[in-house]
């Protein structure tokens, strides 16, 4: 919630008319400020619509993307197929290669690695072959 704090009047105001204790962020968050607090008007309204429209579009396009960070550091990034997708979420859930156990080739390159150098084996682990 925001630094306001609300009192016990302002409490049952609020729930008298219909606004929730986390209403009140949202009108701080895009109402215009005036004298004593702060007021949304339709205007405010529409530049929030467009604005979220405009965030729900980037986010659009960021689907099938990947970013390779390793200690905080981006070292690559790129378009994922639907099936590199899949594999790395299988992996990331301890599925697929990584419950095959030491004894298969493929999961020995992320077994007792950090997060950061599963990333790095994931190169390989894409070159297996999957056991049909």
């Amino acid at each position: 919630m925001s630094a306001l704090t609300i009192t016990k009047h302002a409490a049952s105001r609020m729930s008298q008319r219909g606004l929730m204790p986390g209403d009140a962020d949202l009108i701080v968050l895009i109402g215009t400020e005036v004298a004593d607090g702060y007021v949304v008007r339709e205007k405010d309204y529409q530049e929030a619509e467009r604005s979220l429209k405009q965030l729900l579009h980037r986010f659009r396009r960021l689907v099938g993307k990947r970013l390779v960070v390793e200690s905080g550091i981006i070292v690559t990034a790129y378009h994922l197929s639907k099936r590199q997708e899949r594999r790395l979420l299988r992996i990331a859930r301890g599925g697929h290669h990584a419950s095959r156990g030491p004894a298969h080739k493929c999961g020995d390159a992320l077994s007792g690695r950090r997060p950061s150098q599963q990333a790095r084996a994931q190169v390989w682990i894409n070159s297996c072959p999957t056991d049909a």
